[in-house]
């Protein structure tokens, strides 16, 4: 390109330039809300709560990796909003045998920017404490939700699985299943927790292939609807690890009087005592919530509800 080339094309750009409007700040501000408002991605860090607006009535929710789609709130936050309860409902049981009242209702809320329509329910306590309710990633109405837990380290990998759908349901939870011991088990993740929790199939099944045994006193574990259910620690022979990361401490969820027929290292076996079990023709259910310990090395849980997948970013 010749001189009087370079010359004719500065002198067109700076004319472009100068015709331009001023960028205003104002319209920029409304621009970049604009754009903040059709975002469909939404990033959770710190206590992973976040603000939820319903009739009117501002309120703040905990988004838990393992909770429902159907938000869970406390009594207090139900009588403040006056809902009233649609024709499907229950009853149940604490663990100290107080009965509880389950209550739903279909209401309209907004999650930051997002709109939602979505079931509620609630019971005629208060078991969230800080916050006025829980709901999982997959009822916020987000396509895509992540929990940052740290600050992304260089050579971080992408662990990625599909999730799992319920028929007529769609993503009631975030849950994935993959195979252990030669059992597909439901896997999903508690953001709180540093112990891995399995119900009690998934304990007898580590045991058996994991040589694995209680041992310590009964520990009481916080599931994300606010109840508290006992466990005892797994102590594996072998070490189990999930798409090569480390399980860590493991815990099954059992009644601290029940007897299992996992081995327990507190008790000293008799050899006279004669040791029946039932002949269950129903197919075990094996169930597995990955806690922090786990997730040590991983920066972020990020859930594309859109593409149906979970992905983790570790070392």
């Amino acid at each position: 390109m010749n001189a009087n080339a370079i010359r004719f094309g500065g002198a067109m750009l700076a004319l472009l330039t100068l015709a331009l409007p001023a960028r205003d700040p104002a319209a920029a501000d409304a621009q970049a809300e604009r754009a903040a408002k059709t975002s469909k991605t939404i990033e959770l860090s710190g206590d992973y709560t976040m603000p939820i607006v319903l009739n009117g009535k501002t309120a703040t929710v905990k988004v838990a990796a393992d909770a429902l789609k159907w938000p869970i709130y406390n009594s207090s936050l139900a009588t403040e909003l006056d809902l009233k309860s649609g024709p499907f409902g229950g009853t149940g049981k604490t663990e100290e045998g107080e009965k509880v009242t389950i209550r739903s209702k279909i209401i309209r809320g907004q999650y930051g920017s997002k709109k939602k329509r979505q079931r509620a329910l609630w019971t005629n306590r208060n078991d969230f404490t800080g916050f006025d309710g829980v709901v999982g990633p997959t009822g916020i109405g987000y396509d895509v939700v992540r929990f940052k837990r740290h600050d992304p380290a260089p050579g971080e990998r992408i662990i990625t699985h599909p999730l799992r759908s319920f028929p007529f349901f769609g993503l009631v939870t975030a849950t994935f299943e993959m195979e252990i011991a030669g059992e597909r088990v439901g896997v999903d993740f508690n953001l709180d927790r540093a112990d891995t929790l399995v119900n009690a199939s998934t304990g007898k099944l580590l045991a058996d292939h994991y040589g694995g045994v209680l041992s310590g006193d009964p520990v009481i574990y916080a599931l994300f609807n606010g109840k508290n259910r006992p466990g005892r620690r797994l102590v594996l022979a072998r070490p189990l690890s999930i798409d090569g990361l480390d399980v860590g401490n493991v815990a099954v969820r059992i009644r601290p009087e029940a007897r299992s027929s996992i081995p327990d290292a507190t008790i000293v076996p008799d050899p006279d005592e004669i040791v029946v079990t039932a002949n269950k023709k129903k197919k075990p259910t094996y169930h597995m919530t990955l806690g922090t310990d786990y997730l040590r090395s991983c920066s972020s849980v990020t859930f594309d509800l859109r593409a149906r997948s979970v992905a983790l970013s570790c070392l």
